[in-house]
């Protein structure tokens, strides 16, 4: 691609990262100020909670598990939060029984 493509192609992409970086704060600004514990009990839909092992959401896990009745928790052994792209087989293999109502494996 020669320098005129780097610097074209850094041009487009250097703002859009700033964009995402942007839009990525304000969606945890606003998943850690809400309090969601208060309304967890107003769920009563069935409830799976997926978490990857290393997932910077688990600190509250427990608080999500306990305060939804009936909920599932799964964790997902060395991913992060993006369970459903990091390891998509993993992660339907706890999705798609929790939806048709078979026993997971890992249950």
């Amino acid at each position: 691609f020669g320098r005129l493509a780097d610097q074209e192609f850094m041009d487009l992409y250097v703002p859009r990262r700033k964009k995402d970086f942007e839009w990525s704060f304000e969606v945890h600004k606003a998943n850690t100020s809400y309090d969601v514990p208060s309304r967890l009990h107003k769920v009563n839909a069935p409830t799976l909670l997926i978490y990857g092992e290393n997932d910077v959401l688990r600190r509250r896990e427990q608080v999500m598990h306990d305060g939804i009745k009936g909920s599932v928790l799964r964790v997902i052994p060395e991913s992060s939060t993006a369970v459903y792209f990091l390891q998509p087989q993993a992660f339907l293999k706890e999705v798609l029984p929790f939806l048709t109502g078979t026993p997971s494996a890992t249950a």
